[in-house]
């Protein structure tokens, strides 16, 4: 019986069909061998600013799947480390809506996982925190500064509404409640000037497995300290603290790019 059907042609060519159509479902044996591959591309300049002394960053990614098989990105981080060995590791919580960077006020959305199929491309501009620096009792003293500050200059323009002056003027928080915003500040403040080392890392899952690493030199020269944390002189009038700031705080920083297999060993030698 068993003779009879495998010399029926008509088997064989169920056999043929169906077994063509199982391979059909398959991506070509080319694309399978190229594994997992992923294209990393970025702008040359980086915006850096500070949120309450904690270090921000602005940066466009660019993503591609190149390779043959399906990625997903679940963790993307840009860790600065200057010569002397100090690191500081920012991670991409967010990302900017483009439509609305023209507007007064931009969208920000939450970043959780990328997947890309092959030869798909996903590209975002992505904003950088410092999630290690924002404990508990920093959030809390953060919090606490902000009511303090806002409540004191809002008792003091009630005040000021009763009795009429020439001109009205900026009202001042008291010293003792600015101090503190200061003191926050340089309890997190991380960014100093000099030469520094930037790795932008993107992993496939929490384990830090890298899936795509690019390499970068940047330097942050004294204007460019002075310009990020000049805001800090406005607090007192509550602007960059419960109000928006008056002048805009984030620096264009340039970026140089390293050479890959160099940024690759030298990534390979930090214990993040």
């Amino acid at each position: 019986m068993i003779s009879d059907l495998l010399s029926n042609p008509q088997f064989w060519t169920i056999v043929i069909s169906v077994a063509a159509l199982f391979l059909s479902q398959l991506p070509p044996i080319r694309q399978m061998i190229k594994g997992k591959k992923l294209r990393l591309a970025t702008a040359r300049r980086v915006q850096l600013f500070h949120v309450f002394g904690n270090t921000n960053m602005n940066l466009w990614l660019d993503l591609e799947n190149v390779g043959g098989r399906d990625i997903t990105v679940r963790k993307i981080q840009c860790i600065l480390v200057q010569r002397e060995g100090f690191r500081h590791a920012l991670l991409a919580e967010s990302y900017w809506l483009t439509e609305s960077l023209g507007r007064e006020r931009a969208l920000e959305l939450p970043l959780s996982e990328i997947p890309l199929r092959p030869n798909e491309r996903w590209s975002g501009y992505l904003h950088f925190f410092d999630a290690n620096s924002l404990t508990k009792e920093i959030q809390a003293r953060q919090k606490n500064a902000i009511i303090g500050i806002k409540d004191d200059i809002e008792k003091k323009l009630r005040t000021q509404q009763l009795v009429p002056t020439s001109a009205p003027s900026l009202v001042e928080a008291e010293p003792s409640l600015v101090q503190e915003t200061v003191d926050i500040i340089r309890t997190i403040r991380k960014l100093q000037l000099g030469d520094y080392e930037m790795f932008l890392v993107v992993y496939e899952d929490t384990n830090n497995t890298t899936i795509g690493l690019l390499g970068f030199d940047l330097t942050l020269f004294e204007k460019d300290i002075r310009e990020i944390f000049e805001d800090v002189l406005d607090y007192k009038y509550g602007f960059g603290i419960y109000l928006p700031p008056r002048r805009p705080v984030n620096v264009w920083i340039e970026i140089r790019s390293k050479d890959k297999e160099e940024s690759q060993k030298r990534f390979n030698t930090l214990r993040i």
